[in-house]
């Protein structure tokens, strides 16, 4: 590829964006990678480990396999610099051509990984309400879709697919608009996050709660609102920058935004997890009970089943005595020995009260 710079050469402005468009390339997997280990922390804290844990951990992996195309590609196509300012003679352009499919066909499968994983979350958490658990499950079919369509789109953008990265060797080669398919799936992808958006509020508006808890239930749940901003964002400057590309189109870091877009997944997905963690820094904040230590010791109470009823062989109420603590910690501390200690699974919707005169809390409640 041949470019002449302009007469005027020395006299226009030689900086560039590389070093933000590397600062947007690693931060945003560096604060999707800090969101995850909290999380896992925090599940190890309480010994529970889920499906929805190992698709957030598939899709951390993608996430730094397509940093690294995604570095490859910005240094070595000059990403940030003006376009008079790239020593053409010294760019492969059938190798970033190459990182650029990569990183899209990457890229695809993480936003789908991450909503699965919150399905599942809020699968677990909607109780016994058949409607929501119907409409989850049909958003995760509705994403498995939307994602296997699109990487089919992504995979044969050009027939024969050599043609993506070596145009001249193929020139009766059939591809598509690819700005076309990649705005159209960015817009798709807002319309899913905005479905799981939705799905908390269901879950929770008829909750038994002060008015407080179901806000901060909402805002736990409901932390998607970032994702949904980011990836619409992302859909209106693609389509602007397709519709609309400058002359000096090097001179951007768009092409590093699909970061943001991810790592705030990431964040979203993980925040109604760390409860027990900001419980043991900052206990004051969900303050409901007391733990401490006395002369080096743990004086965490042992939790003992008190009462089992059965009905029918389908339905049991459990009462539970806490001793005043936190019911958030009844999950903790469970003795393989002991009989009488509680044993339950993630996909039981845990019931309880706070005293026998008390009105029920569930699972979802917790959060809070």
């Amino acid at each position: 590829m041949a470019f002449h710079p302009p007469a005027n050469f020395t006299s226009l402005n030689h900086g560039n964006l590389q070093s933000e468009a590397l600062a947007v390339t690693f931060g945003f997997p560096i604060l999707a990678t800090v969101a995850v280990t909290l999380r896992l922390y925090s599940h190890w804290m309480t010994r529970t480990f889920g499906y929805d844990d190992w698709f957030i951990c598939i899709a951390a992996l993608l996430f730094w396999a397509q940093t690294v195309v995604t570095y490859k590609f910005v240094v070595m196509s000059y990403v940030g610099y003006h376009i008079y300012d790239i020593p053409f003679a010294q760019v492969d352009f059938q190798l970033t051509a190459k990182f650029i499919y990569a990183a899209e066909m990457i890229y695809v499968p993480i936003l789908g990984l991450i909503k699965i994983s919150i399905a599942i979350f809020l699968f677990r958490i909607s109780g016994q309400k058949k409607m929501v658990k119907r409409a989850i499950l049909s958003l995760v079919i509705f994403n498995v879709a939307a994602v296997t369509v699109n990487l089919f789109f992504v995979l044969f953008q050009c027939l024969p697919i050599a043609a993506i990265w070596n145009r001249e060797a193929y020139p009766n080669a059939k591809c598509l608009n690819f700005n076309t398919v990649t705005t159209t799936f960015a817009s798709i992808n807002v319309v899913t996050d905005a479905m799981a958006l939705i799905l908390p509020t269901w879950i929770v508006y008829d909750l038994k709660i002060s008015r407080r808890q179901k806000v901060m239930l909402i805002g736990i749940l409901s932390f998607g609102l970032v994702t949904v901003v980011s990836g619409l964002v992302r859909a209106i400057l693609l389509a602007q920058f397709a519709a609309h590309p400058p002359k000096d189109f090097t001179y951007s870091i768009l092409f590093c935004i699909s970061s943001i877009e991810v790592g705030l997944a990431f964040v979203a997905a993980c925040a109604p997890y760390m409860k027990p963690l900001i419980v043991k820094v900052a206990p004051k904040i969900f303050r409901s009970g007391r733990f401490g230590r006395t002369a080096g010791k743990s004086t965490r109470p042992v939790y003992k089943l008190s009462e089992s009823r059965t009905w029918k062989g389908t339905q049991t109420m459990t009462r539970v005595d806490t001793n005043g603590d936190d019911n958030s910690r009844i999950l903790k501390d469970v003795t393989m020995n002991d009989k009488t200690d509680i044993m339950m699974t993630r996909e039981t919707e845990v019931k309880w009260q706070d005293n026998p005169n008390g009105r029920v809390q569930t699972s979802t409640e917790s959060l809070v």
